[in-house]
């Protein structure tokens, strides 16, 4: 059974105790060994869905990795014996990463958002750093997936090859949904908990959640 990384029980959670560098290390060394892992970038408000929402804690307590991504979650780590820890935060994370893959053979795919905001962070990544590979980005309906989408994307990814999977959730935090009968809110953590429920089957790939 592979070494569980160092973590703090914050809010019923556990948040991994290593500094920023250590974590986005062990990211790109994991898609480089095609190792299946899955992290999470957690906030104060994400550690508190889960802490009220059984099905979110699951999926943080299955997670690889819990990022601290805001200085409240460091500064409650620090006081809870991690005291040299920094924030590790979403963006941070990302252009870490794209760093460290563009200077080695690692792609990335994109999933979630739209095509505009993809096609911008696209042309953003490749503009600092040119030899970055991107296996490919797919825009989703901001919804549970059908069946066939699920299977579908779950294929799209493992023909990319790509060693590392984002997903971006969209900025707003909940969205109406045109039902037949009802309209529904469906926040990013629904989304995100749908996300790793479906890129918990792709092989192959190093899966960052936020």
């Amino acid at each position: 059974m592979a070494k569980r990384l160092p973590a703090i029980d914050v809010i019923s959670s556990p948040v991994t105790a290593l500094p920023f560098n250590q974590q986005v290390n062990q990211i790109v060394a994991w898609a480089k060994e095609r190792t299946s892992k899955f992290v999470c970038v957690a906030n104060v408000h994400m550690l508190m869905e889960a802490y009220w929402r059984e099905d979110l804690g699951i999926v943080l307590r299955q997670a690889d990795i819990v990022t601290p991504d805001g200085m409240p979650l460091v500064w409650m780590m620090r006081l809870l014996g991690a005291t040299t820890q920094d924030r590790v935060a979403g963006l941070d994370i990302l252009s870490g990463t794209a760093k460290a893959c563009s200077e080695s053979d690692v792609s990335l795919f994109f999933v979630g958002s739209e095509e505009p905001v993809l096609n911008h962070m696209r042309h953003r990544l490749m503009q600092e750093f040119p030899h970055l590979q991107i296996a490919g980005m797919q825009p989703l309906p901001f919804r549970p997936l059908t069946p066939l989408e699920d299977k579908a994307l779950i294929e799209q990814i493992n023909g990319s090859s790509a060693g590392i999977v984002f997903c971006v959730a969209r900025l707003s935090q909940t969205r109406v949904l045109d039902g037949s009968a009802s309209r529904q809110s469906f926040s990013r953590y629904d989304w995100a908990r749908r996300c790793f429920s479906s890129l918990r089957r792709v092989s192959q790939a190093s899966a960052s959640l936020h």
